[in-house]
């Protein structure tokens, strides 16, 4: 009956994110970092999904639950979801301050490999928050935007661009897609979701 009860959490769990706010706000996040790149303000572009994470609570209240219900989570699943929240915010602070040393090291004496593509390690680094947040919920789709990202951050290199194109490059691409999957998901009646319950 426990294994039972586990399976049908995990398949319950992997429902919870198909709404696309979570995506949405990805995508928000990427494009406010690679805006806050281009003014020059790349330190509070670290901010921007701390700032974002305050509306979650009220948007998913308002948007998601009158039409997916109200879902809570066992302590096992919850304590797992808060570990990988912690987990990604100090990857991000360690993603950050890696690639200030990079930029560092890049200046004082050039090298070679990181001199070609400096102006795409922003967006591999983003790829890479993607891809662990995929892995970490079991979402393949996030692997697709650490994709989208690394061909992204790939043309910047390539094109010896500013890697702020290559952030908001990927960024478009996530809020489209998350925006999509919401506009979808709200297409959904509220009535003929309450009288499925």
């Amino acid at each position: 009956m426990t294994h039972l009860t586990t399976t049908l959490e995990s398949r319950l769990f992997g429902r919870y994110w198909d709404d696309g706010l979570l995506d949405l706000f990805a995508g928000i996040a990427t494009l406010g970092i690679g805006v806050l790149w281009a003014v020059d303000l790349v330190a509070i572009g670290a901010a921007v999904p701390a700032m974002l994470a305050g509306l979650w609570v009220p948007l998913r209240r308002a948007l998601v639950e009158p039409r997916a219900g109200h879902v809570e989570f066992s302590d096992a699943r919850t304590g797992r979801n808060r570990r990988l929240l912690v987990g990604n915010a100090v990857l991000g602070l360690l993603t950050l301050a890696l690639f200030a040393g990079l930029i560092v090291a890049v200046r004082s004496r050039p090298l070679a490999l990181l001199a070609v593509i400096g102006p795409g390690i922003p967006a591999f680094l983003l790829a890479l928050l993607a891809a662990l947040t995929g892995w970490g919920l079991g979402l393949p789709r996030f692997l697709g935007y650490a994709a989208a990202l690394c061909l992204a951050g790939a043309g910047a290199a390539l094109a010896d661009a500013e890697p702020e194109l290559a952030i908001l490059a990927g960024g478009l691409v996530i809020a489209l897609s998350g925006g999509w999957r919401l506009g979808r998901f709200l297409r959904i009646p509220v009535d003929h979701a309450e009288g499925s319950e």
